[in-house]
């Protein structure tokens, strides 16, 4: 049953309440529940707990309720509904020894500090950019010795960033989604490349091409360590290249709506040999493929013996 508005001392706790009973149905919901949720306690009466919300949240409490009638264990459980987040806990309600109801009492969560929230950004940038000096620095030496210890250098560094970005995944998952987002955008960042690995492509004494948009949506991820991986890509193509050979950097949106991503590609075309063998997908380099993982991309090769090869780089775009 419903309560009249004053009648029960759950209606002047701020806290948004919910009684349920036995089955998972509404019996009553607080003034505050009433004023967030923008319901009407008598028009919700006799619904399931789990109608009174939308999405991820309908699931998080058609879960928590199935647990207290069923067991009789508390849930405690996160929500977010109508612009605000919640620690919210789901309990059993006994009289005389038998479960007679459940009772969900919702609180805000605290804001997290934005301090802790812009650390695994801050962390991020200058590991990117140390890990590409290293890698540049490697590059330039003929002593094994010394591309060890880069190597090793840079293995570390690569630990320390995945820690950051599962600090930041964390974060996302206690915040509900609504920590800040790292973007980057697609035409600034092959302009970038072009002009850092310009260079390195005619000292080879080959071509470079880039094949990009005027505009692109801008995608997730850290623009500094993106680079890192696409550079470090173009200097295992150039391995194998020679005067004849011909680069070209790539951006592009993929896939249909709602399902659409970036991919940024690099690729080498061999001119001299004109006759392709057989067009090969095979696993990027490991240490690469690694580490654009952990900046949350996914990484593709693909080889044709005569033609040359690809590494595609796919990216979410930003929300």
């Amino acid at each position: 049953m419903s309560h009249p508005e004053g009648t029960s001392l759950l209606d002047f706790v701020d806290s948004p309440i919910i009684v349920g009973d036995p089955d998972g149905r509404v019996i009553y919901i607080n003034p505050s529940c009433q004023r967030r949720l923008e319901l009407s306690g008598a028009a919700v009466c006799g619904e399931s707990l789990a109608s009174l919300f939308e999405g991820g949240s309908r699931e998080s409490v058609l879960r928590a309720v199935a647990e207290v009638c069923a067991h009789g264990q508390t849930s405690r459980f996160k929500l977010r509904e109508g612009g605000y987040s919640y620690l919210a806990e789901a309990s059993p309600i006994e009289a005389e020894g038998d479960r007679v109801g459940v009772v969900i009492l919702m609180v805000d969560e605290p804001a997290p500090d934005p301090r802790l929230v812009a650390f695994p950004g801050l962390i991020a940038e200058p590991v990117d950019e140390t890990i590409a000096c290293l890698l540049d620095l490697a590059a330039t030496t003929s002593d094994p010795s010394v591309t060890d210890v880069l190597k090793q250098g840079v293995a570390s560094l690569q630990k320390l960033q995945k820690v950051a970005t599962e600090l930041r995944t964390e974060q996302r998952g206690s915040a509900d989604g609504v920590s800040p987002q790292l973007t980057l955008d697609p035409v600034r960042l092959i302009q970038q490349l072009a002009g850092r690995i310009g260079p390195e492509v005619a000292e080879l004494g080959c071509d470079l091409d880039l094949l990009v948009p005027p505009e692109l949506p801008a995608a997730q991820g850290a623009a500094k360590g993106i680079e890192a991986a696409l550079v470090e890509l173009f200097r295992e193509l150039a391995r194998c290249a020679d005067a004849d050979s011909h680069f070209i950097l790539s951006a592009r949106v993929i896939g249909g709506e709602g399902r659409r991503s970036l991919l940024f590609s690099v690729v080498h075309l061999r001119t001299r040999d004109g006759e392709g063998g057989a067009v090969v997908t095979e696993p990027a380099p490991h240490l690469i493929s690694d580490r654009v993982q952990q900046l949350g991309g996914t990484l593709y090769a693909i080889t044709s013996e005569g033609l040359g090869a690809v590494f595609s780089l796919q990216l979410k775009l930003a929300s």
